[in-house]
């Protein structure tokens, strides 16, 4: 069953008409709502920010938001029914409001009515990032990723997006059990998310796809590993400016500072390596 089905309503959230989320129970118990509480200040910040963008745009299209937030359009114009056109408009509505549960079944529909357009197994995956069914979302954003490539669409944002967001989702801890892709390797890791950067610089989660790979992973207890080659100056240099740019996109103020937490860490690395160049050169 697709976990976004499964959360539950807690009362405080019913009273406070909140959105339910992974952290949500009948009792919503006196640990977990700090992070619970947090959360819906997060959504309720993005939220805001996506209904002003709305207002200004008839067809709403975002281009820059916190990691998970962007839709994706198909790109071929291609001659389709009418239902697919307004289930699409339905899935997106419904995903910029955060009804997942209403959001997925939109999308699900869009997938048995045209089982070869990448941009509803985009959807559909990000859906399931949301709702924290993170192991489905790493497997629908492959087929999103593999679907660009076999329609050449390989050179589209929606190719570097589905590639960053099923990058982030199998290094995920609960994506641990997933089999590994194709591409899980150093030096394709460092070629795919340089060409991701240019096709889709508008978005956060390439960017900071971007850095965790020239970083060698995210370092995350129970994470996807992979076996890292050396690091140039220039790569090194390059991690700290790609968190700094993730952390001018974030909404969520909480992932914001984390960005910029790890632009200064790396910064810091990227200090003590080039003192060590020139220590050496004076050798």
């Amino acid at each position: 069953a697709d976990a976004s089905e499964s959360f539950q309503k807690c009362s405080r959230c019913v009273k406070e008409k909140l959105v339910s989320c992974v952290f949500c129970s009948d009792n919503c118990f006196q640990a977990a709502w700090p992070r619970h509480k947090q959360w819906h200040k997060e959504q309720a910040a993005a939220q805001a920010a996506n209904a002003s963008e709305i207002a200004d745009q008839p067809f709403y299209r975002p281009s820059i938001s916190q990691v998970g937030s962007c839709v994706d359009y198909p790109i071929q114009q291609l001659a389709r029914s009418q239902e697919f056109d307004d289930v699409m408009k339905e899935g997106i509505a419904l995903m910029n409001e955060a009804h997942h549960r209403k959001a997925a079944k939109c999308f699900s529909r869009l997938i048995e009515l045209d089982p070869f357009e990448p941009a509803s197994y985009a959807n559909l995956g990000q859906v399931l990032l949301r709702s924290g069914d993170i192991s489905g979302a790493a497997t629908l954003l492959q087929q999103a990723k593999t679907l660009c490539e076999a329609s050449g669409q390989q050179q589209s944002g929606l190719w570097a997006r589905s590639l960053a967001r099923a990058f982030h989702a199998f290094e995920h801890p609960r994506a641990s059990q997933e089999p590994q892709p194709a591409w899980w390797d150093d030096a394709l890791l460092c070629i795919l998310s340089d060409k991701a950067l240019s096709l889709s610089p508008e978005s956060v989660e390439v960017w900071q796809m971007r850095a965790v790979v020239l970083q060698g992973g995210s370092h995350v207890e129970g994470a996807r590993g992979w076996n890292v080659g050396q690091r140039s100056l220039d790569q090194l240099r390059e991690i700290g400016e790609c968190y700094r740019h993730a952390a001018g996109m974030e909404l969520a103020p909480s992932l914001k500072r984390d960005c910029l937490d790890m632009a200064q860490v790396s910064d810091e690395i990227f200090r003590d390596a080039l003192a060590d160049v020139h220590m050496n050169a004076t050798e």
